[in-house]
């Protein structure tokens, strides 16, 4: 599964926990902890977007 999500990020610029999930077929909050695990460990870097809208903001996550 790691393996897979960390393929996701590499061909993308940035991507959201819904679309990892999306793409590759696993639940969003399951996205939301390998990409979480894979920032804590300086694999991935996280940012907050609040792109001009109301409500909550999206996390979008990049590969180093």
């Amino acid at each position: 599964m790691r393996g897979r999500i960390t393929a996701v990020l590499q061909l993308a610029d940035t991507r959201s926990a819904g679309e990892v999930a999306e793409e590759i077929a696993i639940s969003r909050v399951t996205a939301r902890r390998y990409l979480e695990y894979l920032a804590d460990a300086a694999l991935a870097e996280r940012r907050t977007s609040h792109e001009g809208r109301a409500g909550r903001p999206e996390v979008r996550y990049r590969w180093r």
